[in-house]
This record gives structure tokens, sequence and C-alpha cells, in this order.
């Protein structure tokens, strides 16, 4: 989480450390994933893919999903407000090349600041959703 964190928006996470931020994510992934275990939650799952209109059901594993989400925006929000990008534009990090970008865009084009946090919690879900499965796939079994 820490190289996401600072090769993608120049952001410490300090996951290895006692980090609140870190922690939260950490914990509501993993009850996420507990749940997800279950054939029942499985199964749940594949039906809100067929039919997204029920997603606001109170389930349990939907919660967990928005608290992610809601958790990683929060987190999004000081991320953006603390960016690297500089009045020259010279952050490096993915974040603030993204920044960039969007502000060199016609204003009719560019996105709105809710879409960018959107791409925030999308890369980070991808992301360590890839070293979860690298990790699990170099596990001696």
């Amino acid at each position: 989480m820490d190289i996401i964190g600072r090769v993608a928006f120049g952001h410490d996470f300090n996951a290895v450390g006692d980090a609140p931020d870190a922690i939260n994510i950490t914990n509501l992934w993993r009850a996420q994933n507990e749940m997800a275990r279950e054939h029942s939650a499985f199964i749940a799952m594949l039906v809100l893919g067929l039919f997204p209109s029920i997603t606001s059901l109170p389930l349990p594993a939907l919660q967990a999903q928005v608290a992610v989400a809601d958790t990683i925006r929060n987190l999004a929000k000081d991320i953006v407000g603390n960016s690297q990008v500089d009045n020259k534009g010279n952050g490096k990090d993915l974040l603030s090349l993204l920044l960039k970008a969007n502000t060199l865009q016609h204003e009719s084009k560019r996105c709105e600041m809710p879409e960018i946090y959107d791409h925030i919690i999308t890369f980070l879900y991808v992301a360590i959703h890839v070293i979860s499965a690298v990790a699990a796939s170099a596990a001696p079994f």
C-alpha cells in the first residue's frame, strides 16, 4: 500500500506503521473478504451483478463495500488537497499527472472532483487486489 501511495498519489500510507487510514482500510477489506468467502455472499454478488437496481439493499457485503469506498473517498480528498502539484505542474506521481492533464483540458471536457476521487478509489482497489493475487500465487502451498 505504501508503494502504491507514493508512486500513484505522492502519499505515504504508512501501512507498515500504525497509520489509522491504512489500518482502517485493511480492516474493512479484511471484513469484506471474510464475507465474500461464504457461498451465499458469492451468489449474492453474482445476483447483484445481474440486477444492479437492488444494490441499495442493506446487505452486509454491500455495506462493507460502501464503507471501504467511503473511507478511500475521504482519504482521496485529503490526498488531492495535499497534492504535489505546484504552480509549474511538476508533480511526478500519477495523481499529479492526472490533475495536470485535467486542468489542461477544455473546461467542458474536465473531470469533476468526485470523478477524480472515483478514479483514486478504482486505482487503489485494482492495485491492492493485483498485489494480493500476486502474493497469493507466490505463496508456497
